[in-house]
């Protein structure tokens, strides 16, 4: 009896520690179960992290390639703007050019006869036949000038210089009125 005791509590003995290793062996299963899918569902979202990265670094690249785009129309725009700029100067020159042939043709069909002038109020003498050209200097009204020829656009050029318009002034008739409206003011000042 005393040996079926003992098989008995070697038996019973046996038992738990089977029941408890099977508990503990449930417990372990269920917590590696757990740990693979958190360990799943943590690379779905380094995968989803990964995607965005890739997305962003892409629209990174795209905004690189759109700045170079701009960076590069603004370098061709301001090519075209120094062109647009040196072709409207070198326009100014040519018309100035051609404005001075004229009056030279004018003078030398006219066989280098003089137009006295006199201005109506104060005028200014230009260094070329063009509004906002540089002034060379302003005269007072009522002065006598010479001019050599006209331009289609109405600037006369003035034989001691420069490019006066017409709206400042009126032509004298003949030279001698002139000369003696000239030694009057000569006496005068």
């Amino acid at each position: 009896m005393k040996i079926k005791l003992i098989f008995c509590i070697l038996t019973l003995g046996q038992f738990l520690f089977a029941s408890e290793t099977n508990q503990t062996l449930e417990i372990y299963i269920k917590a590696t179960y757990k740990l693979i899918q958190e360990q799943q569902e943590l690379t779905k979202q380094i995968k989803t992290i990964s995607s965005s990265i890739q997305d962003m670094q892409k629209q990174i690249l795209n905004l690189h390639l759109s700045i170079s785009d701009i960076n590069k129309t603004t370098q061709e725009n301001k090519t075209i703007n120094d062109l647009v700029e040196h072709n409207i100067s070198a326009h100014n020159e040519v018309l100035n050019y051609l404005n001075t042939e004229n009056i030279n043709n004018a003078t030398n069909n006219q066989n280098s006869n003089e137009i006295s002038l006199q201005t109506k109020k104060e005028a200014k003498i230009r260094e070329t036949p063009q509004n906002g050209s540089k002034l060379i200097k302003t005269i007072p009204a009522n002065s006598i000038v010479n001019a050599i020829g006209i331009d289609e656009n109405g600037y006369y050029k003035i034989v001691d210089g420069g490019f006066l318009h017409k709206s400042y002034v009126k032509k004298i008739e003949n030279n001698t009125t002139a000369l003696s409206i000239n030694i009057e003011k000569s006496v005068n000042r």
